[in-house]
């Protein structure tokens, strides 16, 4: 599938994991930062209202910390 929005990032969401402190940059469109802002603000969880992001980029949004470091605590299929 092709990003149609490729090259149209003008936001960066810098993350750590906490588990093994690896900083993972999200690019994302002004609309997709708002929805993560929103989303933040309420708690919610970001797979459905950015569903660009990968497996891992959601994995650091919802549970704070890296793709890698979830499958090792949760499982492969989390």
């Amino acid at each position: 599938m092709k990003n149609k929005n490729k090259g149209n990032y003008t936001k960066i969401v810098s993350i750590m994991c906490p588990q093994c402190l690896e900083m993972v940059d999200i690019p994302m469109t002004r609309k997709e930062y708002r929805k993560y802002q929103r989303c933040a603000a309420k708690n919610e969880n970001f797979t459905k209202a950015l569903p660009r992001l990968s497996e891992r980029e959601h994995a650091l949004l919802d549970g704070n910390m890296c793709g890698n470091c979830y499958k090792r605590i949760f499982g492969a299929t989390g």
